[in-house]
């Protein structure tokens, strides 16, 4: 069962902080010293932060959907896609006003009930290809 625990406070985070907005989540259950990997970079909670509140901004109607999770040790694995609307510039690309959609993958380590460090990846080439900066696959 302890699995299973895991698993809903990392469902729990990213549906908190990613649909209900709810910036608060990050300091109930992620530690000070939490490490935040984004990519092949890192930042800690306050950075972590403040682009988390700059993309609600960007994208405010951003909704993530949870497609499976796996559990093992200390380590929660969470596929996801994000959707939200194209109604700001993005990588020098106009509003078009469109649905885009990516997939991504964060993985949260738990230790007893608070995520110690996170690593999130999301499909970059998915992005690009549907504002039209890149050919499509």
């Amino acid at each position: 069962m302890v699995l299973e625990t895991k698993k809903a406070i990392a469902r729990n985070y990213i549906e908190e902080l990613q649909n209900a907005k709810n910036l608060d989540i990050i300091d109930e259950v992620m530690t000070e010293d939490c490490v935040i990997h984004l990519g092949s970079r890192y930042v800690d909670k306050e950075k972590y932060k403040n682009i988390v509140k700059s993309n609600y901004q960007i994208f405010p109607d951003t909704h993530v959907t949870i497609k499976k999770q796996i559990a093992e040790d200390n380590r929660v694995a969470t596929q996801w896609k994000s959707s939200f609307t194209h109604s700001h510039d993005l990588m020098g690309k106009s509003p078009t006003y469109e649905e885009i959609i990516v997939s991504g993958t964060s993985i949260h380590k738990i230790i007893g009930n608070m995520i110690v460090e996170v690593w999130i990846y999301w499909d970059r080439h998915e992005l690009i290809e549907q504002l039209g900066i890149a050919p499509k696959y």
